[in-house]
């Protein structure tokens, strides 16, 4: 049985579509949309740990943020999938690509504030049931899906308007 509360009520409402339709088309329906959700998740991670990466080899200092495509070619040999690089700069299913916060573009991390939780990498609008999936850095780098609330915060924190 599925459980509801971790699925978007546009989702619960397309899967009671989906019982007149043939089993087959709904279940590849299906399997797609979670895949895209999961591919966010995934794509968030490999930034996290790529960015910690190049910034370990960089004497602490963040990469390029200037834009996503500037971010890919300096971590592209971190990337824990790099034959598919070239792809996660968008969001999966779509042709929008994520946002770089140009803040923090090669700062050293030490300079960041320790207290605040500052976004790296986001995507441009929430797609995980109003929450976006970021990449942030408060001593290391890490990622998570920030429901509305966090999100203001975390905006606020990181100079994102």
């Amino acid at each position: 049985m599925l459980n509801r509360n971790r699925l978007s009520k546009k989702t619960v409402k397309a899967l009671k579509a989906c019982v007149t339709l043939p089993p087959i088309i709904c279940l590849v329906w299906f399997v797609r949309t979670m895949q895209n959700a999961s591919h966010a998740g995934f794509v968030m991670h490999d930034f996290s740990v790529s960015i910690g990466q190049f910034a370990a080899e960089h004497n602490d200092v963040l990469p390029d943020l200037t834009d996503i495509s500037r971010l890919e070619a300096q971590i592209f040999q971190y990337s824990a999938n790099p034959e598919k690089q070239k792809r996660i700069v968008y969001r999966p299913g779509t042709n929008i690509p994520y946002i770089t916060n140009a803040r923090y573009s090669k700062m050293k991390t030490v300079l960041l504030p320790n207290d605040k939780e500052i976004v790296l990498v986001y995507e441009a609008m929430p797609t995980h049931g109003k929450r976006n999936a970021i990449c942030w850095y408060s001593g290391s780098t890490k990622t998570t899906l920030a429901d509305e609330q966090r999100w203001a915060r975390l905006k606020q924190d990181s100079g994102i308007r």
